[in-house]
C-alpha cells in the first residue's frame, strides 16, 4: 500500500511537516505539559508485557475555510472512554501497520475516502492505561474540504478543533475530572460544552508544537 497518497496541493506550511517529522519529535517533554496529575509519566514507560497495538489519526483539514482537526465524542455506552472526546482510531488488524490502521479508522468512523488523505508521519507513541493499548498516533492531511459521514455506532458527535485554538498556549484550560477515584484538575482544551484531556490532549500538544515550528502561527487561516 502506498501510504503517501496524492491529495492535491498542500499549503507550504503543511507541506513542510513531512520533513519536520523526520527531523525528530518534541516527545514527552512537550506532551507532559498536559498530562493529568497522578499519571507520573506512565504514558511513556516501557515496562511490563506488550499491550495490543492501536493507531489514531490526527487529520489536518479545512472546514468552512479554517484549518483544524476533527475529533469524536464516543458514545456513553462504550466500555472504555465513553462520553469522552477522542481521535478516530482503534486496534490494528493482523498484518496492518499503524498508518494503514489510521486511514482505515478514518474511513470506518468518519466515512472519509482513504485516497483523499495523505499520511505525513508518525508521532510519539504512548500507552493508554484505561484501555490497556499501545497507541501510535499518525499525523495526516487532506488538501480540500471533506464530507464527513460519522458512524453513529462509534461516534456520538463530531467536533472540529481549529488549529488556531490548538496552537495558542493561551487557549489551554483546566477542568475537574475523576482519575483513579480522585477528583483532580486536568489540563486540556475547552471546545464548546466538551473538554479535551488525557491521551488525546497529549497527542494534540505534540501536534501543536510541531505545527508552530513549521510556521503555522504566521498563517492567516
Amino acid at each position: 500500500m502506498n501510504n503517501h497518497r496524492k491529495t492535491g496541493a498542500l499549503p507550504p506550511w503543511l507541506a513542510q511537516l513531512e520533513t519536520r517529522l523526520r527531523q525528530g519529535l518534541p516527545g514527552p517533554g512537550v506532551m507532559r505539559t498536559v498530562e493529568p496529575p497522578l499519571s507520573h509519566g506512565r504514558h511513556f514507560h516501557r515496562f511490563g508485557p506488550p499491550w495490543p497495538p492501536a493507531a489514531v489519526a490526527v487529520l489536518l483539514c479545512q472546514q468552512a475555510g479554517r484549518w483544524g482537526v476533527p475529533l469524536v465524542v464516543r458514545p456513553r455506552s462504550m466500555p472504555h472512554h465513553g462520553g469522552q472526546v477522542g481521535l478516530p482510531g482503534g486496534l490494528l488488524q493482523p498484518g496492518e501497520d499503524p498508518c494503514q490502521g489510521a486511514l482505515r479508522e478514518l474511513e470506518e468512523e468518519l466515512g472519509i475516502v482513504r485516497a483523499e488523505v495523505r499520511c505525513l508521519g508518525a508521532l510519539t507513541p504512548l500507552r493508554m492505561f484505561v484501555s490497556r493499548l499501545q497507541l501510535q498516533p499518525w499525523l495526516c492531511a487532506a488538501a480540500g474540504e471533506l464530507a464527513f459521514r460519522p458512524d453513529r455506532r462509534e461516534v456520538e458527535k463530531l467536533l472540529f478543533l481549529p488549529l488556531k485554538q490548538l496552537c495558542s498556549p493561551q487557549n489551554r484550560r483546566t477542568a475537574t475530572r475523576e482519575l483513579f477515584g480522585v477528583k483532580i484538575e486536568v489540563p486540556g482544551w475547552s471546545l464548546g460544552e466538551h473538554f479535551i484531556w488525557g491521551a488525546t490532549a497529549l497527542v494534540l500538544a505534540e501536534v501543536a508544537a510541531v505545527l508552530n515550528t513549521c510556521g503555522f502561527a504566521d498563517q492567516g487561516s
